[in-house]
């Protein structure tokens, strides 16, 4: 089972909140990109989440990425 920070990283801002993207380890020596509570993503570097949470976090709303995944 993934092992998660309690506080992940938040990179970037959308809108005035917080980016629904973010950072945090996985298991021992990786990285991990979460919408949520959702794991999008892992990386073996820190700065390869980064960027990958940066880019999802730029991408505009028009492409209905993050309102698919919050809809629920």
């Amino acid at each position: 089972m993934a092992s998660r920070l309690s506080h992940p990283h938040s990179v970037g801002n959308v809108g005035e909140g917080l980016a629904p993207y973010t950072i945090g380890h996985y298991r021992y020596r990786f990285w991990a990109v979460y919408c949520g509570h959702e794991l999008v993503a892992v990386t073996v570097y820190r700065k390869g989440a980064a960027e990958v949470a940066r880019r999802l976090n730029a991408l505009p709303a028009a492409h209905g990425v993050k309102e698919a995944r919050h809809a629920g």
